[in-house]
């Protein structure tokens, strides 16, 4: 009889979640922030990352996990892991941005705001014809020491019922937690600005 409740319990409560999920697709040009000397880096990068989601609604909040990729190219100046323009580059780095936010609703006006951890995930691989291995073996190491993967999220978003979906404009805002408790600076922040479509 107990197995039985059990069972019960984890359908009807799977069942409630799923009846209120549903996915998005955000196009957002984003700017990465170089703060580095541009002697030796590139200016800040403006990028268009690919990003899917997935909005789970709670009787507190939206929960809103996401993934966004893209690629930028890096060099290594001063033991540092910077951006750099194509014809310096010594790396090709696949990144990703894992964004877990919870999201709250400002009355019944579609306007929301959003906070969370992210994760900024980036592995450098070597460029055919660059003898830079060394190199691209630091950068990739500089990308995880000091937790400099580690950001907090925040956003404002305002959506629209439109015929089967909702949509509008977001902000978003990734603070670098980890690269500014270990290096004191707000290098690699990242701004987004553009359209969110939940479906």
């Amino acid at each position: 009889m107990k197995k039985i409740f059990f069972v019960f319990l984890i359908l009807f409560f799977s069942n409630s979640i799923f009846a209120k999920t549903s996915f998005f697709v955000e196009l957002t040009p984003s700017l990465l922030l170089n703060t580095e000397d541009k002697k030796y880096s590139a200016p800040s990068p403006v990028f268009f990352p690919l990003s899917l989601g997935v909005q789970i609604e709670t009787p507190f909040a939206k929960i809103e996990p996401s993934i966004s990729l893209w690629t930028n190219y890096y060099l290594l100046a001063h033991d540092k892991a910077l951006i750099s323009e194509i014809e310096n580059r010594t790396s090709l780095a696949f990144s990703s941005m894992i964004n877990i936010p919870a999201s709250f609703s400002i009355g019944k006006t579609g306007l929301s705001i959003s906070a969370g951890f992210s994760f900024f995930l980036r592995f450098a691989l070597p460029l055919e014809g660059i003898e830079a291995s060394d190199e691209v073996s630091k950068i990739n190491e500089y990308f995880w020491q000091k937790m400099r993967f580690l950001y907090l999220s925040t956003d404002v978003q305002w959506m629209f019922d439109l015929p089967k979906v909702k949509a509008g404009p977001i902000l978003r805002f990734y603070l670098p937690l980890g690269g500014l408790i270990s290096d004191k600076s707000m290098n690699a922040s990242i701004f987004n600005l553009g359209l969110k479509v939940c479906f």
